[in-house]
Order: structure tokens, then C-alpha cells, then sequence
């Protein structure tokens, strides 16, 4: 039975006794006290209430934003849902004035009196109870997570091959269909390959210890017995010989994987390339093989050496990328076979185009688009743009899983405080295709109340770096600098910047941070890289001011950033005036960002590219 913590102020008992009722109606036990011994419970009995509850509900009023018990209860629920990576809180505002304090960092669902019967039951819907179904409009939105064709046959393909690879690692922000592409991978495998032997692991829904156990994880992996006393040796022996006697091909899928730290990731795959290898070099039948799927957001940790320089396993990448056009245009020729609906050939394109901008290519938020468009009669394919549309279609995504707590903060201290940096910081970089601590050190230099803020949650800027690379949103991380998901960045700077004034002034702020970089004497390939960025922003700036003149205006404002920022004394020793052209060619040529903004206008791509490579050394 689902076990349900409600939290609440005894001055709000009226309200909680009637959600503690439509809760348990619903099949949920509740953990409710009387109002009378509010507060009387030592924190450590509370605790072990946390613990065994499968989600919280928390009333949100005045008086409970000002009692020392509902704080403590949050702050460990909360503690919970960081540590877990999954939504367990659940808040409803039951008075005016609860979204200041420590309630202002979640959204608060309303409840303020007086509340029906049945808008009480509504609101109370969303919370997951066993048995009890849930909205069936969230449902559909969530969706398929369609056509992974590609991906797909590569896997299964290597899989029903003797001799392709074993290790695979499987890769995507959040909500672009990992746990989806695993589950189709597995029934794929049960309807054409009954004789391969398949187990499935989620971290999401096994005990906490176990994301720090290697051994047993590895162990559960391959149905093999936990031994608690048994050594690493111990463990590869026990499963050398699990794999031999069944002789059959056992596929191993781990979904989740971010949760693990580095540590287990580094024990996980040293003790995993020991079996893989003792395997390998036993006499065993002709079927017997091992292999392993892996889930993660951060890929970059399951290859390369281990921290003793030693080879381990090394997992293949699979990368799970937004959705193109062709998606959509299959999504609507579908809901014309099946509803009957007559889109004519421009309609179709109108309309592929609103929704792919509208939903940037996330399949989350392409079903939701194209359900939003369904209800609304694909009437005007313009309302895409609308920020009425925005707000109903894409913002809960933003606000929900882009930007919600479990995916900005790691749990720890001031956490509140470093996921208010946090956020600020995103909003500051959403507009910067890459980003280095000099962006970050040029918006505190411009920015005071930035500063004060870092200053707070005690983080040093290196914090504040670390913290950003280690969120979900950062994609191509390295060292020097990371770089946010396209979609992701596109998404936070229309949720941040709402009107093309807005946008103007941060595009006119990066355009200034970048002049400031070319003329501090950069050389070289990071000159090149900065030029490039320039022409981006640029661009930018006249889409959000003169968007009808961008076609005409941006060669000649290429060529004069050519002039200026690519002259003869920065090609360094290394270089000339022909390796220069021939690197910002290329990367230009693979900039998708940039061949999509000139796409609309015909002949402007390769005008840029032209004019760029004439200013450069004196052009060829």
C-alpha cells in the first residue's frame, strides 16, 4: 500500500483532516497526526516516517512556514527527493502568503478556501497512489518516445552477432526516452530471440545502500546469490561460473546509472571486465556470452582507464538526440490517417515546422505539442510562437524537470541557497552556446547581486563551475568548458527572456564579453572559436531586432568581424591565413545551430561563409 507523510500546521487541521480522507479513499495509508500532538514527536521518530513513506504531501500556509516541526519535516523530505532524483513532494497552498520563506522554491498547487469536494479530489489527483490511476491527460503526454529506429537496430543488431561488441552505454538529457529505448531493447529481445536470458535493474526502485555496492549490484545483475562476507574474487568466481553452467547469452540492463557516484562506476566496471574476461577464456558452449546496457546521463565516466591506469571495460555510446523534422511530419500524416483530418502539403509543413520549434525536438514535449495542437483543431500554426502557448505546453516541462531541485542540486548543505545560485547562474549563461568561468566571472563583476548570492551559499566560483557541469542540462563536458543541450539552452533563454527587448540585451552582453576576450590577445583555434561565437551572437541581435534585414545585413557584418578580430598577428607561429579559413569553414559547416538560422533564407549560408573567408588573411 502506498504510505503517504502528510505534513501540516495544527492552525491548518480543518483542510489536512479532508486531504488525509481523500487521500486514503484513494487506497493510500496516511501518516497523519492529530493536530494535538503537532510537534511532539522527537525528529529522530519523524525520521523513520520519512523514510517509509513513498511520497509527501505538504500544506503550505503562513503558519506552517513558521513552525520549527513542518520546517524540519520538509527539510528531510526534501533532503529525500534530492538524494533519490525523483519527485516525491508534493505542495498545495492552503492560505495567502505561503510563497515566501523556505516554500518559495517549489510550486505550490492552490488550495486556498473555499474548496469543493471535487476541486479537492482534483488537486490531490497528481499524487501517485498504487491502484489508483492517475491524470489520464499526463499520461498521454508523456507519451512514446518515437522512431529510435536507428538506435535501436545498432544495438540489437551487435547483439544477435557473434563477436560485436558487449558493452553499451546509452545516453541522453533528461526525458529523451532512455528507460523507453531499454524497454524497447528488452522486448525486442523477448519476441525475436526467446533463447537470451535478459534482467532489468532501475536504481530508481532499489534500496539506496546498493548505489555504492558494486558487488552487489553486479550480483543482482546477473541473478546470482548476495554474499556478504565474499570478496571480489569471490564475486567474479561466483558469477565465471553462473554464466558458463547457464551457457546462454545473459543481457545485463542497468537503467539510471547517473545515481551511482564515480567511485562504484570505477568498482562496477573493474569487476564487470574481470568476469568478462575469465568468461572469455574458459571453454564454454557456443551460445555463452555476456553483456551489458547501460543508462545514464553522463557517459563520459563508463570509458578510459581506471585511476591506476589499468583498461577496463569500455562501453560504446549510444546517443539519444532531440527529434528532427521528419518526426513530426510522420506524427501528423498519422493523425490525418487515423482522425480523418485533410492537412494539405503546405499545412503539413506550416505545421511541422510551428511544432518542431514549439517542442524543440524533445519527444516529451513533442507529444505535448502535438496533443496542445490536436485540441486547438491545428487552427493557427503561428500561435506556436505565441508565449500563452509557451506557458501552457512548455513551461511546466521547464519548471518541472529542467529546473526543478533534483535536477540542479546534489544534496548538502545550503542547498537552498546554492539551487537559488543555480538557477541564477542559468539564466545569466542561457544565452551562450559554450560557457568557461570567464562568463561566469564577467557576469559577477557585472552583477552585484549575482555575487552576494554566491557569497551566501558559500561557493567559491570553482563551486559554482563544478555544480553547473554536474547538472543534467550540460552536454560535451570538459575541463575547460561545458556547454548546455541545445534544446535545453533554447528552451531556458525563452523561459528567461520572454520578449526580443529581453533578448537583445543579453545577446548585446555576450557580443561585449566576446569583443573583450578577442582584444586580450587569444591566438589560434581559441580565436577561431570566439569569432564563431561572435558571428552567432550577431546574428542574434538582428533576428530579435531586425529579423527582416538579417538575410541582407549579416555577410557584411561577418566579413566586418572577420576584419577585426582575425587579423594576421593572432594566427600565432603554428598557423596562417589558408588554416584559418579552412577551420572556420568546417566549423561552420557543422554548426547545426547556425545552418538552421540561415535555413529560412536561401543562399545566406554559404554568403556568410563566402564574405568570412575573403576577410580572412586577404581571402583566397
Amino acid at each position: 500500500m502506498t504510505r503517504i507523510f502528510l505534513s501540516y500546521s495544527s492552525a491548518d487541521s480543518e483542510i489536512a483532516t479532508r486531504v488525509a480522507g481523500v487521500l486514503r479513499e484513494r487506497g493510500a495509508e496516511v501518516y497523519f497526526e492529530p493536530p494535538q500532538d503537532r510537534g511532539t514527536r522527537s525528529p529522530g521518530a519523524i525520521a523513520q516516517e520519512v523514510e517509509r513513506a513513498d511520497a509527501f504531501v505538504v500544506l503550505m500556509s503562513p503558519a506552517a512556514l513558521g513552525t520549527e516541526y513542518c520546517q524540519v519535516e520538509h527539510q528531510m523530505a526534501a533532503y529525500r527527493e534530492l538524494k533519490e532524483q525523483r519527485r516525491l513532494l508534493y505542495k498545495y497552498r492552503v492560505a495567502e502568503g505561503s510563497k515566501d520563506g523556505w516554500g518559495r522554491l517549489w510550486d505550490q498547487v492552490d488550495l486556498l478556501p473555499p474548496v469543493s469536494q471535487n476541486e479537492l479530489v482534483d488537486a490531490l489527483g497528481v499524487v501517485p497512489i498504487a491502484g489508483s490511476p492517475g491524470p489520464s491527460v499526463e499520461r498521454s503526454r508523456e507519451g512514446p518516445f518515437r522512431n529510435r529506429h536507428d538506435e535501436l537496430n545498432r544495438v540489437l543488431d551487435a547483439m544477435k552477432t557473434s563477436g560485436e561488441h558487449d558493452f553499451w552505454i546509452v545516453t541522453a538529457p533528461p526525458k529523451l526516452g532512455k528507460t523507453w529505448f531499454l524497454t524497447k531493447v528488452c522486448a525486442k529481445l523477448a519476441e525475436n530471440y526467446s533463447d537470451k536470458l535478459t534482467t532489468t535493474v532501475d536504481l530508481r526502485e532499489q534500496p539506496l545502500d546498493l548505489r555504492h555496492d558494486a558487488d552487489r549490484l553486479l550480483r543482482l545483475l546477473f541473478n546470482a546469490e548476495a554474499d556478504p562476507q565474499g570478496s571480489a574474487d569471490d564475486l567474479v568466481g561466483d558469477l565465471v561460473r553462473i554464466i558458463l553452467k547457464r551457457g546462454r547469452h545473459h543481457i545485463a540492463v542497468l537503467d539510471s546509472a547517473e545515481l551511482l557516484d564515480r567511485s562504484t562506476v570505477e568498482s562496477f566496471r573493474i569487476l564487470a571486465s574481470r568476469v568478462f574476461d575469465e568468461v572469455n577464456s574458459k571453454p564454454s558452449k557456443p551460445d555463452t556470452r555476456m553483456t551489458l546496457v547501460v543508462a545514464s546521463r553522463r557517459a563520459g565516466e563508463w570509458s578510459g582507464m581506471n585511476c591506476q591506469g589499468e583498461p577496463v571495460l569500455d562501453f560504446r555510446v549510444v546517443n539519444l538526440s532531440e527529434f528532427g523534422d521528419r518526426v513530426v511530419r510522420d506524427m501528423l500524416n498519422e493523425i490525418s490517417t487515423d482522425s480523418q483530418v485533410e492537412f494539405q502539403r503546405d499545412h503539413v509543413t506550416q505545421w511541422t515546422a510551428a511544432l518542431q520549434q514549439l517542442s524543440v525536438g524533445l519527444p516529451a514535449l513533442l507529444v505535448r505539442s502535438v496533443e496542445w495542437a490536436r485540441i486547438d483543431q491545428f487552427y493557427d500554426s503561428d500561435a506556436c510562437s505565441d508565449y500563452r502557448v509557451f506557458d501552457t505546453v512548455v513551461r511546466p516541462y521547464v519548471e518541472g524537470e529542467l529546473l526543478s531541485m533534483h535536477t540542479l542540486v546534489e544534496p548538502g548543505d545550503k542547498i537552498a541557497e546554492r539551487y537559488g545560485v543555480l538557477l541564477k547562474a542559468l539564466e545569466l549563461i542561457s544565452a551562450y552556446r559554450m560557457v568557461t568561468t570567464s562568463h561566469l566571472k564577467h557576469h559577477l563583476d557585472h552583477d552585484a547581486e549575482f555575487g552576494a548570492a554566491l557569497t551566501e551559499a558559500a561557493w567559491a566560483v570553482e563551486d559554482l563551475w563544478d555544480a553547473i557541469g554536474k547538472t543534467a542540462l550540460v552536454t560535451g563536458v570538459s575541463d575547460l568548458w561545458h556547454s548546455l543541450f541545445p534544446p535545453f539552452r533554447a528552451l531556458l533563454c525563452k523561459h528567461f527572456h520572454r520578449d526580443d527587448e529581453r533578448r537583445r540585451v543579453v545577446h548585446s552582453s555576450a557580443r561585449e564579453l566576446y569583443e573583450g576576450l578577442a582584444a586580450n590577445g587569444i591566438n589560434g583555434s581559441d580565436r577561431v572559436r570566439v569569432f564563431l561565437e561572435l558571428i552567432w551572437h550577431e546574428a542574434m541581435l538582428l533576428q530579435c531586432t531586425d529579423a527582416g534585414g538579417l538575410a541582407a545585413k549579416l555577410p557584411d557584418t561577418a566579413a566586418a568581424l572577420a576584419k577585426r578580430v582575425i587579423q594576421p598577428d593572432t594566427f600565432g607561429p603554428a598557423f596562417g591565413p589558408a588554416e584559418f579559413r579552412a577551420s572556420v569553414r568546417r566549423q561552420l559547416r557543422e554548426d547545426r545551430e547556425f545552418a538552421a538560422l540561415t535555413k529560412p533564407h536561401n543562399g545566406l549560408f554559404d554568403a556568410v561563409l563566402t564574405s568570412v573567408a575573403q576577410n580572412i588573411g586577404g581571402g583566397t
